[in-house]
C-alpha cells in the first residue's frame, strides 16, 4: 500500500460551464450565502486530492490524517498564547483557552470518522509533515500578542464574499497593519472538509447540511464515495463521545459517527464553528475578531516567553533560535518533563481508542482517559505555570525573551501500532518521569515546594499503577475492527 507521506496533495479545480455560472449567479434565495461561498471557495481553490488512492475510503483517511494535523497543531498554538497571558481585563486567557478546547474536540472528533471508516486513530502534528498548500500558517509556538491575534483572525476567517463591506474593510486594515497576505490566507481548510464531506456523500445528489452540486466538483472526482459506512460496524464501541470527558474538559464537543448522516453532519459542524464558510457567531473568526477589537482597551499583560523554545545546553549558530533556547538548568528539566507529561497524553490518547467501551478491558479504557485528562490538567498546566515563573536563560545578562516557556515537542517517531510496544514506550516515559525528577531534585537551589509540587501534583500515584499495568496487560487489547 502507498503511504501518504510518499504521495502529494494536489488542488483540482473543475471547469464550470458557462450554462451552469449563469444559473449560479441567479442563485435562488432559499440556497443562501453559504452555497454561494462553497461555490467560490471550490472556483478559487480547488478541492485537495490524493490520486493515488486505491478507494474513497483510502483516500477519505488520507484527507482526515491530515485534518488531525491541523487541528491538532491549532490546539497547541492556541494554548501557548494562552499560557503566555499574565493578566487582563477582558478573559482573553479563558477565551483562548476555550477556543484551544474546542480544537481538541474537532481532534477528537476526526478521530471518530477514522474508526467509522475502517482507519487508524491518528494524533500527528502539522509540523511533523507540513502541507504548505493546506496548512492555515506555519507552525509557531508563540506568544499572545495583537500580532498573534491578527494571524488566527486571517486565519479563521471566512471567504471575503461572505463579509460586509464593512467588515472587508476591518480585514484589509487587520492586513496591511500586520503586513499578512490574505492572498495566501485563503480557505483551503474549509476546502479540505469540503472534500472529506463530498466523499462521506452516498451520491452525488447534494445531501445533509450543505449542498454540495455535481458541477462543482472536477470530473474524475464525481462519483466517488464511501460506500463501506452502510455496511461497517462503524466501530461505534471504539468511538468516543463528550460524556467520557466532561467531567475534567468543560465545553469539549465530540461528535459519535453512528451513521453517513452523522458523518456528514459532523464534518460540517468542525468547519462551521472553525475554519468555516459564513464567520457564524460563535465560530472562531468572530471571537478571535472580537478579542482583536477589544485588545488595546483591555491592557494585556503578556510574558516574556519565547517563540517556539527549545531546550539545550549548547548555544546556537543561529541568532533567532538562539534567543529561543532554553538554558536554565531548573527551567530545562520542567521543560523536559513537560515534554513527557504531553507525550504521554497522547499516547493514551491512542490507548484509549484501542479499548471498547463494552469490552473486557472497558475500565482500563476510562483509566486512559482518566490519565489522560489527568496529564492535560495537572501535569501540563502545573508545569507551565511553574515553568513561566523561571528565567529562560542563567545568565545574569538577561536578554529578551526573558522568561521560558513550555516546548509541546512531538515524539520523535510515530506512536507504535502494537499494543504491546504502546505500553513499553509508557514505561519508558514514566522512567523518564522519574529520571527527571531525581535530577531536580539533586540541583542546588530548587525550592522545597517545587519539589513537593512536582511529588503530589506532577508524579502522582497514578504512576504506579500505570507501571503495574503495563507489566500486566501485554496482549490484552480488544478486537478493534480495521
Amino acid at each position: 500500500m502507498i503511504k501518504r507521506t510518499n504521495s502529494k496533495l494536489e488542488w483540482v479545480k473543475p471547469e464550470i460551464s458557462p450554462e451552469f455560472q449563469r444559473s449560479w449567479e441567479n442563485i435562488p434565495e432559499g440556497l443562501n450565502a453559504r452555497s454561494q461561498n462553497i461555490f467560490q471557495t471550490i472556483q478559487e481553490t480547488g478541492l485537495p486530492t490524493f490520486k493515488e488512492t486505491s478507494s474513497p475510503e483510502q483516500e477519505a483517511i488520507w484527507l482526515l490524517e491530515v485534518a488531525a494535523e491541523i487541528e491538532h497543531a491549532l490546539l497547541v498554538e492556541y494554548l501557548y498564547s494562552a499560557y503566555s497571558i499574565k493578566s487582563d481585563t477582558s478573559n482573553f486567557r479563558q477565551k483562548v483557552t476555550n477556543i484551544a478546547v474546542q480544537e481538541m474536540g474537532h481532534l477528537i472528533t476526526v478521530q471518530n470518522l477514522l474508526l467509522a471508516i475502517g482507519g487508524n486513530v491518528y494524533f500527528e502534528r502539522q509540523d511533523r509533515s507540513p502541507q504548505s498548500s493546506i496548512d492555515p500558517f506555519t507552525f509557531k509556538l508563540e506568544p499572545f500578542s495583537k500580532s498573534a491575534l491578527a494571524k488566527y483572525v486571517i486565519a479563521e476567517m471566512p471567504l471575503l464574499s461572505a463579509l460586509s463591506n464593512e467588515e472587508k474593510a476591518e480585514i484589509e486594515q487587520i492586513q496591511k497593519e500586520h503586513q499578512l497576505d490574505i492572498k495566501t490566507q485563503i480557505n483551503r481548510v474549509g476546502a479540505l472538509y469540503l472534500k472529506i464531506y463530498w466523499l462521506f456523500q452516498s451520491s452525488d445528489d447534494p445531501e445533509g447540511p450543505w449542498t454540495l452540486l455535481k458541477d462543482l466538483i472536477p470530473i474524475e472526482q464525481q462519483g466517488k464515495h464511501i460506500t463501506s459506512l452502510d455496511s461497517l460496524s462503524l466501530n461505534i464501541d471504539f468511538q468516543t463521545d463528550d460524556s467520557e470527558w466532561l467531567a475534567s474538559v468543560a465545553g469539549l464537543q465530540i461528535d459519535v459517527v453512528r451513521n453517513r448522516t452523522d458523518a456528514l453532519n459532523a464534518i460540517f459542524r468542525i468547519s462551521d464553528q472553525g475554519e468555516g464558510f459564513e464567520g457564524s457567531i460563535d465560530s472562531h473568526f468572530e471571537r478571535f475578531r472580537e478579542m482583536y477589537r477589544q485588545y488595546d482597551s483591555a491592557l494585556p499583560t503578556i510574558r516574556d516567553v519565547p517563540s517556539n523554545p527549545f531546550v539545550s545546553e549548547t548555544p546556537d549558530l543561529d541568532p533567532d533560535r538562539e534567543r529561543n533556547r532554553i538554558s536554565h538548568p531548573i527551567a530545562s528539566i520542567l521543560v523536559d518533563l513537560a515534554d513527557v507529561r504531553y507525550q504521554k497524553m497522547l499516547l493514551h490518547f491512542v490507548q484509549f481508542f484501542s479499548y471498547s467501551k463494552s469490552g473486557p478491558q472497558s475500565s482500563l479504557r476510562q483509566d486512559l482517559i482518566k490519565w489522560a485528562l489527568s496529564e492535560m490538567t495537572k501535569g501540563i498546566r502545573v508545569l507551565s505555570r511553574a515553568v513561566q515563573d523561571l528565567p529562560r536563560i542563567s545568565s545574569t545578562d538577561m536578554v529578551s525573551p526573558t522568561t521560558a516557556a513550555l516546548a509541546f515537542t512531538t515524539p520523535r517517531e510515530v506512536f507504535p501500532s502494537s499494543n504491546d510496544e504502546q505500553w513499553e514506550l509508557l514505561t519508558q516515559l514514566l522512567d523518564r518521569s522519574q529520571e527527571l525528577d531525581s535530577k531536580l531534585a539533586s540541583l542546588p537551589g530548587v525550592e522545597p515546594g517545587l519539589i513537593a509540587l512536582l511529588t503530589t501534583v506532577v508524579l502522582s500515584e497514578d504512576d504506579d499503577k500505570r507501571l503495574t499495568i503495563a507489566t500486566e496487560t501485554t496482549g490484552l487489547k480488544d478486537p478493534l475492527v480495521v
